[in-house]
């Protein structure tokens, strides 16, 4: 991220991961998409697998 930081504040203007989906959805946000995205992972765990292994349909 050497670039990056050249042209843009990122102390004070670049929001990522946790705070960003606080400010996009509010408290507990992050921890919401977490939870379903292990979820859904369990679910599809084995047609995720099998794609990688594979490759897609």
């Amino acid at each position: 991220m050497g670039l990056p930081r050249n042209y843009m504040d990122f102390a004070n203007t670049v929001v990522i991961a946790a705070d960003f989906w606080t400010l996009v959805g509010g408290p507990g946000t992050f921890e919401e998409l977490l939870t379903l995205y292990r979820e859904v992972g369990l679910v599809k765990e084995k047609n995720i697998v099998d794609a990688l292994a594979f490759g897609l349909e």
